[in-house]
């Protein structure tokens, strides 16, 4: 079992309380060959997903649709799982994030969730009843499709854990993936001139295993404390780690903010499964925030590293963010409060993304704060790292 958090959580801050500290996102990991959330959809599902879709093709909507080749097709599935909540418009394009607020939202797999699939479905033969003289022909009908629906939520569960099990499979990095460590230790010796001295403080809301596998490779340079404790031998996550006192090096101190995608929920007990993915069953859960537009998590031990960054925040002049969005409503919050200092200032690093406008509304309202610097540049490229440091070293030297 985990040890007590609050005992332990001074203990962090005060190994934690250099001036500095970075905030990755997916756009730190794509530096090293991973996809982001919106390039994993396009390669999982294809890139004209959603945008192709048709104004309207409810799922209960049998007419000229064929259910038997929807059920041949995952991708289809997915589309009228869209559907079903009346989404999918053309002019919108869906990220990954997107789909799994959908996901999320509609409680796919729960009861409520086929319960509403079927009261939806009754509205529908109800509403085109009304046209109609002959009702009991859409009464023969409903009887009909009863068991092509259920057969039809049975494939979208499918769908939905297939998508799950791509996305762990592809965020699990390991020590036999070589062109991911070669360009994750030639990008991560960064930490190197951004941490010139004293311990390295990341919180990532990244749940790949980068780190992992650097550590694992010995090509990271640090010594990881990730609340695993040291080499990963003690396989369980718990904060009492964070506290190690014998070290092979500087630590380097790895929040995981949004889990892992080899954390496994194991009765009262977190568990590391590295080198393997978590696999979920009845009676375990992978410890994972997925990629939501719209994160509220308060779970262990989720709510423990909000509070830690929050707390971290206030005592740091400068926050260096690296390929994120801020569509995380926790992190943009917290980061927004603690910008109201005028002393406290945040350099962001992330590209312009003109083929997915949306997904970078929070940094062009963040970018309008006096103590706010957006580098609009790809973090890996040597003119991108130089004016990262140029930029702290500035913001520093103004913060008393």
């Amino acid at each position: 079992m985990a040890s007590d958090f609050m005992p332990i959580r001074d203990v962090i801050l005060s190994k934690i309380s250099g001036p500095r500290c970075l905030l990755l996102g997916a756009g730190a990991s794509a530096a090293v060959g991973l996809p982001t959330m919106v390039s994993f959809l396009e390669q999982a599902l294809g890139e004209q997903f959603v945008r192709t879709l048709p104004s309207r093709c409810p799922p209960y909507v049998m007419g000229s649709n064929d259910v038997n080749q929807i059920r041949k097709n995952r991708e289809v599935v997915l589309r009228r799982l869209f559907h079903s909540a009346n989404l999918g418009r053309k002019e919108i394009n869906y990220d990954l994030e997107a789909l799994f607020q959908f996901i999320y939202g509609s409680g796919v797999g729960t009861t409520r969730w086929r319960q509403e699939e079927d009261v939806k479905r009754l509205f529908w033969m109800f509403q085109e009843s009304q046209n109609k003289a002959d009702f009991s022909e859409f009464s023969t009908q409903y009887e009909r499709h009863r068991a092509t629906l259920e057969q039809w939520m049975n494939d979208v569960e499918d769908a939905v854990a297939e998508l799950r099990r791509q996305l762990y499979q592809q965020f699990l990095i390991t020590s036999q993936r070589q062109p991911v460590l070669e360009r994750g230790a030639k990008v991560f010796r960064f930490l190197e001139s951004f941490f010139p001295e004293g311990a390295a403080v990341v919180f990532t809301l990244n749940f790949d295993t980068v780190f992992e596998a650097l550590d694992d490779a010995k090509a990271l340079g640090w010594h990881l404390l990730d609340g695993v404790g040291a080499s990963r031998r003690t396989k369980y996550f718990d904060f009492a780690n964070f506290a190690e006192t014998a070290h092979d090096g500087r630590p380097l101190y790895l929040f995981k903010m949004h889990g892992s995608v080899t954390w496994l929920r194991d009765g009262e007990n977190l568990r590391d499964t590295y080198p393997s993915p978590a696999t979920a069953s009845q009676t375990a859960s992978v410890a994972l925030a997925e990629p939501v537009v719209s994160k509220r998590t308060s779970a262990f031990p989720f709510g423990e590293m909000y509070d830690l960054l929050r707390s971290s925040l206030e005592t740091k002049r400068a926050c260096v963010a690296i390929g994120l969005s801020f569509r995380d409503d926790n992190l943009r919050e917290l980061v927004e409060e603690r910008l109201a200092d005028s002393k406290f200032h945040l350099v962001m690093v992330a590209p312009e993304d003109s083929k997915y406008p949306d997904v970078n509304r929070y940094l062009h309202s963040l970018s309008e704060r006096p103590n706010v610097e957006w580098i609009k540049g790809y973090f890996g490229d040597d003119s991108t790292n130089t004016a990262i440091l140029e930029a702290t070293k500035a913001a520093e030297a103004v913060s008393p």
